[in-house]
């Protein structure tokens, strides 16, 4: 997976129950600006508008100088001449040039307008799909696995007590196995959720997150 034979580390240490604070939608898309598909137009754009500034360059006729010396030896004297020359364009104002430079610099902010669009949607599906990550694990969290918890231990004790069956205790542990799965892949699909975050932003949010949260204790 990580594509290196000799990696230059030892252990790869992650938390999957670490759960990163969301920002503000403003913040995000503030962010967006680094994300590198749109960071790219800046200068696509800026290389446009250099192109039509070189085509109405174009459009203004260049002014030649010239000079030359002559010597006349019969008269043992010597003429200097000076010229200047003007094209005149009657026929060439390169429109042409410029027509194109200028069509293709609107494309490209419209590309540009396009992309950010994009990019703009799918940070708001995240926004909104990570919001309903968390809330279902905050609820398996505090409610769903402490209850499953509970029945098991209850159903336990009672089995050894001899209030309940065999059965009885593999249904409660059934169930708790069942919840914690679905607490695992809860936080699979926040971290997963983070990482194209990351990616639309286009940088770490931690690094842009107003605050961070940690999950103490083992919910087991």
């Amino acid at each position: 997976l990580w594509n290196n034979s000799a990696p230059r580390f030892a252990a790869s240490v992650g938390d999957l129950e670490r759960i990163v604070a969301i920002p503000d939608r403003e913040h995000l898309l503030d962010r967006a600006r680094q994300n590198p598909d749109l960071a790219r137009w800046r200068s696509e754009i800026a290389q446009a508008e250099a192109n039509v500034s070189v085509a109405k360059a174009k459009a203004v006729p260049d002014l030649t100088l010239s000079g030359s010396v002559a010597r006349f030896s019969q008269f043992n004297d010597t003429a200097y001449t000076v010229g200047i020359s003007i094209p005149i364009p009657l026929f060439d104002s390169n429109r042409s040039g410029i027509l194109e430079a200028s069509r293709l610099l609107d494309r490209t902010r419209d590309l540009q307008l396009a992309a950010e669009s994009r990019v703009h949607g799918e940070l708001a599906a995240a926004e909104q799909r990570m919001a309903g990550i968390r809330g279902g694990i905050e609820t398996l969290r505090e409610n769903i696995l402490p209850g499953a918890q509970g029945a098991f231990d209850a159903t336990k004790k009672g089995y050894e007590l001899g209030k309940f069956g065999f059965i009885d205790v593999v249904d409660a542990e059934r169930t708790l196995v069942q919840v914690r799965s679905q607490y695992l892949d809860a936080l699979a699909h926040y971290q997963r959720g983070v990482r194209e975050i990351e990616r639309l932003i286009g940088g770490d949010l931690d690094a842009g997150a107003s605050n961070k949260e940690r999950n103490a204790g083992d919910p087991q």
